[in-house]
């Protein structure tokens, strides 16, 4: 999971590797959004849902800002 700003979506060039392919989606999500699905345990990873929530204290206690 990454947090960042100012993203452009493109064309993936992918490693095969020598075990081929990894089965991996990519999603970008709307941070609100993000933080919404966390708390409606709609994310199937515990961690990535407990850093969405850690990122949204952090940033309504100034710890973190974004802009």
């Amino acid at each position: 999971m990454f947090f960042a700003g100012n993203i452009t979506k493109s064309k993936q060039d992918l490693d095969k590797g020598k075990r081929g392919f990894e089965d991996i989606k990519v999603e970008l999500v709307d941070f609100e959004k993000a933080v919404n699905m966390a708390l409606e345990n709609k994310i199937p990873a515990m961690g990535s849902s407990l850093a969405i929530l850690l990122l949204k204290e952090k940033i309504e206690r100034k710890e973190i800002t974004i802009g």
